[in-house]
């Protein structure tokens, strides 16, 4: 399992030591010892490495006797200039893949992103997104230094998973399911460690945070899932076999894409305590709402349909509920997070 100290790693990491797995986690260095301490009632269940450079280190001792990888660690788009960015989330994808493959690895899960789906510049013009729907953003518009960092990292994922299916075609006894969930809210999971104010640590669930904030901002774009349900996703996806027509598992998640103005309003109506710091609900941006991602291949070859999922309202009061906890224990310390 890459990405293991991530926010949604840490949610696969937990799901996959419930259910018996055996894992090995990879980690930055100074990440390590917080996933050792988070998941230490697991014992020798879990092992836990240091890999500090996914894009061209090696990974030999990594991926000894490993049977199967969950790749979900990925660059994310703060603080990065476009060609690091893109160049990681490409190089670091088929980085594992090959080095995975050439080690006997041939059961692959590996997370890419519901915005290799759509084209980001045009999000008044989505109506429904598919599994055969994608972001046309190239690499030379990603290089050109004339976009934002969310169009820049938008196009990396992109590249990245085009990568990913040629090497499944050139690779057929290879079975790789890729999972594309949208922004990502939630609890953080038990083994989950911020001792000191750091936004990117935060993932996704630093736009509620905004969100909270009196001055502060809406997420620039629409659809959600629940941290949880997506690391369900991950976990059934090392269970699935391939599909009898020999296609790509390219695997579309995502939850109801709900109105940003009727969230804040649902936190001020259950948290009233927040009165007067969240963002105003009649400011909210006019995004896509409703059902607007196919997910029938989800409840295809996963069985995870959109009955499975949490509601919406629960991701949306439990994240902020996260969020907010963790800005209390940093506020104890004489800590603040600037965002």
């Amino acid at each position: 399992l890459t990405g293991a100290s991530g926010f949604l790693g840490a949610h696969v990491l937990h799901q996959l030591l419930e259910k018996g797995y055996r894992v090995r986690a990879s980690a930055r260095s100074g990440k390590v010892n917080y996933v050792k301490e988070g998941s230490a009632s697991y014992g020798d269940q879990l092992e836990v490495v240091a890999v500090d450079e996914l894009a061209t280190g090696d990974l030999t001792e990594a991926l000894k006797g490993v049977k199967a990888v969950v790749h979900v660690a990925a660059p994310l788009p703060s603080g990065q200039g476009p060609e690091v960015l893109v160049n990681g989330a490409v190089e670091g994808t088929l980085n594992v893949f090959r080095q995975g493959y050439a080690a006997g690895v041939r059961k692959f899960v590996v997370t890419n992103s519901i915005v290799t789906t759509f084209d980001p510049l045009n999000l008044d013009t989505i109506t429904q997104i598919t599994d055969k729907t994608w972001n046309p953003s190239t690499r030379e518009a990603a290089l050109s230094g004339h976009y934002p960092a969310g169009f820049v990292y938008a196009a990396a994922k992109t590249l990245a998973e085009k990568e990913v299916w040629a090497f499944a075609d050139a690779h057929k006894d290879a079975d790789i399911t890729g999972l594309n969930p949208p922004l990502l809210g939630g609890p953080f999971a038990p083994s989950f460690r911020a001792p000191k104010p750091d936004a990117s640590a935060l993932s996704t669930n630093s736009n509620f945070y905004r969100m909270v904030q009196a001055g502060g901002a809406y997420p620039p774009y629409p659809g959600w899932s629940d941290v949880r349900d997506v690391a369900r996703a991950h976990v059934l996806a090392l269970e699935a076999g391939p599909l009898a027509s020999g296609a790509h598992k390219r695997i579309l998640l995502s939850g109801y894409w709900f109105d940003y103005g009727e969230a804040v309003e649902y936190i001020l109506e259950k948290r009233p305590e927040l009165k007067g710091r969240t963002v105003d609900p009649a400011a909210a941006p006019k995004l896509p709402t409703g059902w607007v991602v196919d997910t029938s291949r989800a409840k295809e070859v996963l069985g995870l349909g959109q009955d499975d999922l949490k509601p919406w309202k629960d991701m949306v009061l439990e994240a902020v509920d996260a969020v907010l906890k963790l800005e209390k224990e940093w506020a104890a310390k004489g800590l603040k997070l600037e965002l």
